[in-house]
Protein backbone atom coordinates (compact mmCIF):
# COMPACT_ATOMS: atom_id res chain seq x y z
CA UNK A 1 0.00 0.00 0.00
CA UNK A 2 3.04 2.69 0.81
CA UNK A 3 4.65 1.73 -2.61
CA UNK A 4 1.02 2.14 -4.68
CA UNK A 5 0.50 5.28 -2.83
CA UNK A 6 3.73 6.59 -3.27
CA UNK A 7 3.32 6.25 -7.24
CA UNK A 8 -0.45 7.49 -7.61
CA UNK A 9 -0.93 10.23 -4.99
CA UNK A 10 1.85 12.50 -6.79
CA UNK A 11 -0.25 12.18 -9.65
CA UNK A 12 -3.52 12.78 -7.91
CA UNK A 13 -2.05 16.05 -6.31
CA UNK A 14 -0.43 17.40 -10.01
CA UNK A 15 -4.39 17.15 -11.21
CA UNK A 16 -5.65 19.21 -7.75
CA UNK A 17 -2.45 21.86 -7.69
CA UNK A 18 -2.87 22.59 -11.34
CA UNK A 19 -6.35 22.20 -11.56
CA UNK A 20 -5.92 20.67 -14.82
CA UNK A 21 -6.82 16.96 -15.26
CA UNK A 22 -2.75 16.40 -16.08
CA UNK A 23 -2.68 12.65 -15.54
CA UNK A 24 -5.34 9.64 -15.63
CA UNK A 25 -4.38 6.41 -14.33
CA UNK A 26 -6.39 3.03 -14.32
CA UNK A 27 -5.43 -0.01 -11.65
CA UNK A 28 -3.96 -3.31 -13.68
CA UNK A 29 -4.31 -6.88 -12.39
CA UNK A 30 -3.27 -10.46 -13.32
CA UNK A 31 -6.71 -10.97 -13.08
CA UNK A 32 -9.59 -9.25 -13.19
CA UNK A 33 -10.62 -9.98 -9.21
CA UNK A 34 -10.38 -7.74 -5.95
CA UNK A 35 -6.99 -7.89 -4.58
CA UNK A 36 -5.67 -7.94 -1.13
CA UNK A 37 -2.79 -6.36 0.49
CA UNK A 38 -0.16 -7.23 3.04
CA UNK A 39 -2.37 -5.07 5.48
CA UNK A 40 -5.40 -6.36 4.62
CA UNK A 41 -6.98 -3.55 2.12
CA UNK A 42 -8.92 -4.98 -0.82
CA UNK A 43 -8.21 -3.38 -4.58
CA UNK A 44 -10.44 -4.27 -7.50
CA UNK A 45 -8.70 -3.95 -11.10
CA UNK A 46 -10.25 -2.06 -13.72
CA UNK A 47 -8.67 -4.55 -16.28
CA UNK A 48 -6.94 -7.33 -16.28
CA UNK A 49 -3.84 -8.63 -19.05
CA UNK A 50 -6.49 -9.57 -22.00
CA UNK A 51 -8.25 -6.09 -22.18
CA UNK A 52 -6.31 -3.46 -21.36
CA UNK A 53 -5.94 -0.18 -23.66
CA UNK A 54 -2.41 1.43 -24.52
CA UNK A 55 -0.62 3.50 -21.84
CA UNK A 56 1.84 5.93 -21.49
CA UNK A 57 3.79 4.91 -18.52
CA UNK A 58 2.96 1.65 -16.66
CA UNK A 59 4.26 1.27 -13.50
CA UNK A 60 4.42 -2.25 -11.92
CA UNK A 61 3.88 -2.70 -7.99
CA UNK A 62 4.85 -5.90 -6.27
CA UNK A 63 5.55 -7.32 -3.05
CA UNK A 64 7.36 -9.92 -0.63
CA UNK A 65 6.60 -13.17 -2.47
CA UNK A 66 7.71 -11.89 -5.77
CA UNK A 67 10.40 -14.34 -6.03
CA UNK A 68 7.66 -16.79 -6.77
CA UNK A 69 6.50 -15.04 -9.66
CA UNK A 70 7.28 -16.62 -12.98
CA UNK A 71 3.80 -15.84 -14.64
CA UNK A 72 4.61 -16.06 -18.52
CA UNK A 73 1.09 -14.04 -19.51
CA UNK A 74 2.66 -11.08 -17.18
CA UNK A 75 6.30 -11.30 -18.72
CA UNK A 76 5.01 -11.12 -22.42
CA UNK A 77 2.30 -8.08 -21.82
CA UNK A 78 5.33 -6.01 -20.19
CA UNK A 79 7.39 -7.12 -23.18
CA UNK A 80 4.26 -6.28 -25.76
CA UNK A 81 3.86 -2.82 -23.79
CA UNK A 82 7.60 -2.75 -24.18
CA UNK A 83 7.21 -2.62 -27.89
CA UNK A 84 4.34 -0.02 -27.57
CA UNK A 85 6.72 2.28 -26.54
CA UNK A 86 5.14 2.55 -22.77
CA UNK A 87 7.69 3.71 -20.28
CA UNK A 88 7.69 1.08 -17.65
CA UNK A 89 8.27 1.76 -14.19
CA UNK A 90 9.46 -1.10 -11.14
CA UNK A 91 8.67 -0.13 -7.58
CA UNK A 92 10.20 -2.15 -5.01
CA UNK A 93 10.90 -5.56 -5.43
CA UNK A 94 8.90 -5.44 -9.12
CA UNK A 95 12.39 -4.90 -10.74
CA UNK A 96 12.52 -8.52 -10.34
CA UNK A 97 9.81 -8.64 -12.71
CA UNK A 98 11.04 -6.79 -15.28
CA UNK A 99 14.38 -8.79 -15.30
CA UNK A 100 12.49 -11.67 -15.29
CA UNK A 101 11.10 -10.33 -18.67
CA UNK A 102 14.07 -9.61 -20.11
CA UNK A 103 13.56 -5.69 -19.76
CA UNK A 104 16.26 -4.39 -18.15
CA UNK A 105 19.50 -6.18 -20.13
CA UNK A 106 21.70 -3.02 -20.78
CA UNK A 107 19.75 -0.54 -18.38
CA UNK A 108 20.17 1.32 -14.96
CA UNK A 109 18.31 -0.17 -12.16
CA UNK A 110 17.75 -0.90 -8.53
CA UNK A 111 15.76 -2.83 -5.75
CA UNK A 112 15.09 -2.18 -2.02
CA UNK A 113 18.19 -2.89 -0.54
CA UNK A 114 16.98 -6.15 1.51
CA UNK A 115 16.62 -7.83 -1.63
CA UNK A 116 19.79 -6.15 -3.51
CA UNK A 117 22.27 -9.41 -3.10
CA UNK A 118 19.82 -11.85 -3.83
CA UNK A 119 18.77 -9.91 -7.12
CA UNK A 120 22.54 -9.32 -7.83
CA UNK A 121 22.84 -13.60 -7.44
CA UNK A 122 20.06 -14.11 -10.27
CA UNK A 123 20.83 -11.67 -12.38
CA UNK A 124 24.35 -10.48 -11.85
CA UNK A 125 24.74 -9.34 -15.69
CA UNK A 126 22.33 -6.65 -14.40
CA UNK A 127 23.46 -2.64 -14.02
CA UNK A 128 22.20 -2.37 -10.33
CA UNK A 129 22.40 0.55 -8.45
CA UNK A 130 22.31 1.01 -4.70
CA UNK A 131 20.55 4.14 -5.36
CA UNK A 132 17.02 5.36 -4.37
CA UNK A 133 15.71 5.19 -7.99
CA UNK A 134 17.09 4.92 -11.94
CA UNK A 135 15.75 6.67 -14.90
CA UNK A 136 16.83 4.77 -17.68
CA UNK A 137 14.95 6.53 -20.34
CA UNK A 138 11.61 4.36 -21.24
CA UNK A 139 12.49 2.27 -17.94
CA UNK A 140 12.38 3.30 -14.30
CA UNK A 141 12.93 1.77 -11.27
CA UNK A 142 13.12 2.59 -7.34
CA UNK A 143 13.50 0.82 -4.64
CA UNK A 144 9.78 0.87 -2.88
CA UNK A 145 8.66 2.97 -0.06
CA UNK A 146 8.59 6.92 -0.07
CA UNK A 147 11.70 6.55 -3.06
CA UNK A 148 8.80 6.22 -5.58
CA UNK A 149 6.87 9.60 -4.35
CA UNK A 150 10.61 11.08 -5.02
CA UNK A 151 10.81 8.91 -8.93
CA UNK A 152 7.25 10.41 -9.39
CA UNK A 153 7.98 13.86 -8.66
CA UNK A 154 11.06 13.82 -11.09
CA UNK A 155 8.66 12.13 -13.71
CA UNK A 156 6.29 14.98 -13.09
CA UNK A 157 9.04 17.56 -13.32
CA UNK A 158 10.04 16.16 -16.11
CA UNK A 159 6.29 16.39 -17.61
CA UNK A 160 5.65 19.98 -16.29
CA UNK A 161 8.15 21.41 -15.00
CA UNK A 162 9.57 21.19 -11.17
CA UNK A 163 7.45 23.95 -9.72
CA UNK A 164 4.40 21.93 -9.89
CA UNK A 165 7.03 18.75 -8.65
CA UNK A 166 7.51 21.32 -5.52
CA UNK A 167 4.40 22.10 -5.16
CA UNK A 168 3.12 18.34 -4.65
CA UNK A 169 5.89 17.61 -1.99
CA UNK A 170 4.98 20.70 -0.67
CA UNK A 171 1.81 20.04 0.08
CA UNK A 172 2.57 16.00 1.48
CA UNK A 173 5.06 17.72 4.02
CA UNK A 174 7.88 16.19 2.07
CA UNK A 175 10.52 18.98 2.95
CA UNK A 176 13.02 17.96 0.03
CA UNK A 177 12.69 16.10 -3.57
CA UNK A 178 15.44 13.76 -3.01
CA UNK A 179 17.87 13.38 -6.36
CA UNK A 180 18.02 9.72 -8.13
CA UNK A 181 21.43 8.69 -6.47
CA UNK A 182 21.03 9.22 -3.04
CA UNK A 183 21.71 6.24 -0.90
CA UNK A 184 18.51 4.12 0.14
CA UNK A 185 19.25 3.40 3.95
CA UNK A 186 19.94 6.16 6.59
CA UNK A 187 23.55 6.36 7.88
CA UNK A 188 24.88 3.94 10.55
CA UNK A 189 24.78 6.64 12.73
CA UNK A 190 21.22 7.90 12.48
CA UNK A 191 20.32 4.22 12.62
CA UNK A 192 22.27 3.46 16.06
CA UNK A 193 22.73 6.33 17.45
CA UNK A 194 26.26 6.37 17.41
CA UNK A 195 28.60 9.63 16.81
CA UNK A 196 31.96 7.90 16.61
CA UNK A 197 33.15 7.82 13.35
CA UNK A 198 34.86 4.42 14.37
CA UNK A 199 32.67 2.52 15.72
CA UNK A 200 29.92 3.98 12.65
CA UNK A 201 33.03 2.54 9.97
CA UNK A 202 33.00 -0.74 11.73
CA UNK A 203 29.45 -1.05 12.07
CA UNK A 204 29.08 -0.61 8.47
CA UNK A 205 31.84 -3.06 7.58
CA UNK A 206 30.04 -6.21 9.46
CA UNK A 207 27.06 -5.13 7.52
CA UNK A 208 28.90 -5.51 4.59
CA UNK A 209 30.52 -9.00 5.52
CA UNK A 210 26.91 -10.94 6.45
CA UNK A 211 28.31 -13.76 4.69
CA UNK A 212 31.89 -13.92 5.54
CA UNK A 213 32.29 -12.38 8.88
CA UNK A 214 35.48 -10.90 9.63
CA UNK A 215 37.38 -11.19 12.83
CA UNK A 216 37.32 -8.18 15.53
CA UNK A 217 40.93 -7.86 14.69
CA UNK A 218 40.49 -7.44 11.18
CA UNK A 219 37.76 -5.07 11.28
CA UNK A 220 39.92 -2.94 13.74
CA UNK A 221 43.14 -3.02 11.93
CA UNK A 222 40.69 -1.44 8.64
CA UNK A 223 39.20 1.22 11.06
CA UNK A 224 42.85 2.10 12.56
CA UNK A 225 42.33 0.98 16.36
CA UNK A 226 43.30 -1.79 18.33
CA UNK A 227 41.09 -4.37 19.07
CA UNK A 228 41.14 -3.31 22.45
CA UNK A 229 40.03 0.44 21.98
CA UNK A 230 36.79 -1.51 19.51
CA UNK A 231 36.11 -3.45 22.22
CA UNK A 232 35.29 -0.70 24.72
CA UNK A 233 33.52 1.13 22.20
CA UNK A 234 31.43 -1.54 21.62
CA UNK A 235 30.88 -2.29 25.23
CA UNK A 236 30.47 1.39 25.92
CA UNK A 237 27.69 2.41 23.51
CA UNK A 238 25.76 -1.33 23.25
CA UNK A 239 26.77 -3.00 26.11
CA UNK A 240 28.31 -6.20 24.38
CA UNK A 241 31.24 -7.39 22.53
CA UNK A 242 31.89 -6.94 18.84
CA UNK A 243 31.70 -10.72 18.13
CA UNK A 244 28.05 -10.45 19.81
CA UNK A 245 27.28 -7.56 17.64
CA UNK A 246 27.86 -8.74 15.04
CA UNK A 247 26.36 -12.31 15.71
CA UNK A 248 22.90 -10.73 16.33
CA UNK A 249 23.38 -8.12 13.20
CA UNK A 250 23.61 -11.48 11.08
CA UNK A 251 20.59 -13.49 12.64
CA UNK A 252 18.33 -10.03 12.62
CA UNK A 253 19.43 -10.43 8.47
CA UNK A 254 18.58 -14.28 8.53
CA UNK A 255 15.32 -13.32 9.93
CA UNK A 256 14.40 -11.27 7.04
CA UNK A 257 15.79 -13.67 4.79
CA UNK A 258 13.35 -16.17 6.06
CA UNK A 259 10.24 -14.13 6.29
CA UNK A 260 10.99 -12.31 2.69
CA UNK A 261 12.55 -14.73 0.57
CA UNK A 262 12.45 -18.30 -0.81
CA UNK A 263 16.27 -19.55 -0.05
CA UNK A 264 16.13 -22.69 2.03
CA UNK A 265 17.02 -22.76 5.61
CA UNK A 266 20.56 -24.17 4.62
CA UNK A 267 21.10 -21.02 2.15
CA UNK A 268 20.26 -18.31 4.32
CA UNK A 269 22.43 -20.06 7.19
CA UNK A 270 25.27 -19.79 4.34
CA UNK A 271 24.38 -16.22 3.22
CA UNK A 272 23.99 -15.07 6.86
CA UNK A 273 28.05 -16.49 7.68
CA UNK A 274 27.11 -19.71 10.10
CA UNK A 275 29.37 -22.90 9.09
CA UNK A 276 26.16 -25.14 9.37
CA UNK A 277 22.39 -25.26 9.30
CA UNK A 278 23.09 -26.85 13.10
CA UNK A 279 25.05 -24.02 14.21
CA UNK A 280 22.82 -21.64 12.79
CA UNK A 281 19.84 -23.12 14.53
CA UNK A 282 21.03 -23.19 17.82
CA UNK A 283 21.94 -19.42 17.47
CA UNK A 284 18.97 -18.64 15.98
CA UNK A 285 16.90 -20.49 19.00
CA UNK A 286 18.48 -18.66 21.77
CA UNK A 287 18.37 -15.25 20.23
CA UNK A 288 14.71 -15.35 18.69
CA UNK A 289 13.10 -18.37 20.87
CA UNK A 290 11.94 -20.28 17.79
CA UNK A 291 13.73 -22.51 15.10
CA UNK A 292 14.67 -21.19 11.46
CA UNK A 293 11.57 -23.54 10.28
CA UNK A 294 9.08 -22.75 12.74
CA UNK A 295 9.98 -18.86 11.56
CA UNK A 296 9.68 -19.74 8.02
CA UNK A 297 6.25 -21.37 8.80
CA UNK A 298 5.10 -18.10 10.06
CA UNK A 299 4.54 -20.25 13.63
CA UNK A 300 7.42 -18.95 15.67
CA UNK A 301 6.06 -20.64 19.01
Amino acid sequence: MMALASASEPLRAANLISSERLYQWELVGLAHEPVTSSSGFTIVPDYDLTDTPKYDLVIVIASLNVREVRHSHLFEWLRRQARYGTRLAAVSTASWLLARAGLLSGRQCTIHWEMLRAFQDEFPDLRVERALYTDDGDILTCAGGTSALDMMLSYIAQDHGPDLAAAIAENFLHSRIRPAAEEQRMSVQWRFAVTDGRLARAIALMEEHMDAPASPQAIADIVGISSRQMERLFQKHFGKAPVRFHLELRLMHARKLLQQSTDSIQMVAHKCGFSSPSHFGRAYRERFGSTPGQERRGHPQ
